[in-house]
């Protein structure tokens, strides 16, 4: 993938709609020009905080993949699954796969809490990865910067998605309902004749918006 400072990337819907069973695909994000893929955001139920610790309550958790090519490569989809089964999932900020690499890119305010079976969970699943023994990195953001980090997607799309993108676990609220809007007051009231001049309600979701 390549890019210039006068690349532009807009939000389109999911080219893999049906991912996973155990989260959702939220959106993709493109070139505007070219079309090429870049990353993609999930969200999936978290039971675990960001230092890998039980909550009170469940949360929800978003994520972004940022992909090797201007393709889906679903044995990602597999290994993202298997670290949300091994409890390795909620520290993760986003995920890179290219060419037989994959890296995690976590929360760095955790990095000190992070013990060894972190690293060693994932590193295991990246050797068993599906007809492939990838190589594994992590990485905290600040990180990213580093020009001599392997991996130009990483550097150049990296501080994209987490300065685009709201990443972590958040508390389970009625915005994380996806027909909230349907049921807010205004579009209630529509529904049962009292706004008729209403112009309308918005979408659910902008897609094919230019983000910057």
């Amino acid at each position: 993938m390549k890019s210039s400072p006068s690349v532009k990337f807009k939000k389109t819907r999911p080219r893999r709609k049906i991912c996973s069973a155990l989260f959702y695909a939220e959106h993709d994000v493109v070139e505007s020009g070219s079309k090429t893929l870049i990353y993609s955001v999930y969200s999936t139920l978290q039971s675990l905080d960001a230092e890998m610790n039980p909550m009170d309550s469940n949360g929800v958790q978003r994520f972004a993949i940022l992909w090797g090519g201007d393709d889906v490569d679903t044995r990602v989809f597999a290994t993202v699954e298997k670290a949300l089964v091994e409890g390795v999932m909620s520290p993760v900020l986003f995920v890179h796969y290219a060419e037989g690499a994959l890296s995690v890119v976590f929360d760095g305010r955790i990095a000190n809490v992070v013990d060894k079976s972190f690293l060693d969970i994932w590193q295991y699943l990246a050797i068993t990865a599906i007809w492939g023994e990838w190589s594994f990195t992590a990485l905290v953001p600040e990180q990213l910067s580093n020009r001599f980090l392997s991996g130009r997607d990483l550097r150049e799309y990296g501080k994209v998605i987490l300065n685009r993108e709201e990443l972590g676990i958040e508390k389970y609220a009625m915005k994380h309902y996806l027909f909230h809007k349907d049921w807010d007051c205004q579009a209630y009231r529509k529904a049962m004749g009292y706004d008729q001049e209403d112009d309308g309600l918005d979408e659910v979701a902008d897609f094919d918006s230019e983000i910057f």
